[in-house]
């Protein structure tokens, strides 16, 4: 959807700073720009109960 409201040919983000979440990962190698910045997914935690001898 963004891609049809946005194309990515035009310079969309070139010259902004943009926060934005992790539904749009992906987005740094469809549009141009070094301020579109996406935080780093979290480990998930391991589920495996450890017993410490």
């Amino acid at each position: 959807m963004l891609k049809k409201e946005f194309p990515p040919d035009l310079p969309w983000f070139e010259g902004i700073n943009a926060l934005l979440d992790l539904g749009y990962q992906g987005i740094q190698t469809d549009y141009a720009g070094d301020g579109i910045r996406i935080p780093h997914k979290k480990p998930r935690k391991s589920k495996k109960i450890r017993i410490l001898s």
